[in-house]
């Protein structure tokens, strides 16, 4: 799971997840890739340092390259760390 802190700037909102129902159990940096994917409003594109930070997760998932998320868009990026996460949840079973 998040291998190192996550950018501040990525973070800084944290827009609602599970509906907006309480309790949400979602990190706030799921919060935020997920809005990434979602329609939650207007989200400014995601800095180079974001992007590296999202790459290290995807890399750090085995199965899973930095190379093939490189140039993708910020939703599919948002969507590929998702996936890797999801991965190692199954693969260690965590879920």
């Amino acid at each position: 799971m998040p291998t190192a802190a996550a950018p501040l700037h990525l973070f800084q909102t944290s827009p609602e997840c599970c509906g907006g129902h309480d309790p949400c159990v979602c990190l706030r940096e799921e919060r935020v890739l997920r809005a990434y994917l979602g329609s939650y409003g207007d989200l400014p594109p995601m800095t180079s340092t974001e992007r590296e930070w999202c790459l290290e997760e995807i890399d750090s998932v085995e199965g899973y390259s930095r190379s093939d998320y490189e140039n993708a868009s910020d939703s599919d990026l948002a969507n590929g760390v998702l996936s890797a996460w999801l991965t190692f949840c199954r693969d260690t079973g965590l879920m």
